[in-house]
């Protein structure tokens, strides 16, 4: 397997990876582990001093949990929220122990003389547990060219010009970055016939940056270790 970096926005945490000799059922494999087997830092209990808000509890401590922190990994960080009138954001969750990545999420409005008290507890935990734990959305899809013409017809000649089809020799390649769907459709319409391939891919990740990059794949790494020892051991 060949894997490569070929796109990487680091302030909005999204990055394209292009991966050769893999299959569809490694490919989605690799989604499922870095998606479930992460370990990362969420809000895990919610105790309510006061909620004069017209949110029932339980719906409001979800719409919390889902809030993106980033911590030291651990099961003994705390916060609270306490505010009277307006607007909660997650702004308003405020901790010692973790920083709140997203400042502006809406969690619940309240009226002018209505007040939430929240004391936050944090804890540690993977995707597989809850999305809230997820450090990333990870999706994937197939490597796509096609032959190319001596002529090109002025739409293709446009999605070229706009960097969504790359002349690659006598191809022509769907960009990582062009809308799929929207390139293949013009592509098939102009005559062109579209090759998915079978063992070259696009991996995205956009982070929601409660853990850096390198360390998601050092986790992948150790669990794809682990996954791999045991089924070996099953198999002697």
């Amino acid at each position: 397997m060949k894997m490569e970096l070929i796109n990487a926005d680091k302030e909005k945490g999204k990055y394209c990876f292009l991966l050769k000799d893999v299959d569809y059922t490694f490919m989605n494999f690799l989604r499922r582990a870095i998606m479930t087997e992460v370990l990362t830092m969420a809000v895990d209990e919610v105790i309510y001093y006061k909620n004069e808000s017209v949110m029932p509890d339980e719906f409001l401590a979800n719409r919390i949990g889902l809030v993106p922190i980033k911590g030291e990994i651990s099961d003994v960080s705390k916060g609270y929220i306490k505010k009277k009138g307006g607007m909660v954001y997650s702004n308003d969750i405020q901790s010692n122990d973790v920083d709140v990545l997203y400042k502006n999420i809406p969690l619940v409005k309240l009226k002018k003389d209505c007040e939430v008290e929240i004391e936050l507890k944090m804890g540690k935990g993977t995707g597989k547990e809850h999305v809230k734990f997820q450090p990333a959305l990870v999706y994937y899809r197939e490597f796509a060219e096609t032959q190319t013409k001596e002529k090109l017809p002025k739409e293709i000649e446009k999605l070229v010009a706009e960097g969504q089809l790359k002349k690659d020799g006598n191809k022509l390649v769907i960009s990582e970055t062009a809308s799929y769907d929207f390139c293949k459709y013009c592509l098939e319409q102009a005559g062109f016939k579209v090759k998915l391939s079978e063992d070259i891919f696009y991996l995205y990740l956009e982070l929601f940056k409660n853990k850096d990059l390198e360390d998601i794949f050092i986790d992948v790494d150790e669990y794809l270790k682990e996954y791999f020892k045991k089924i070996s051991a099953k198999l002697k």
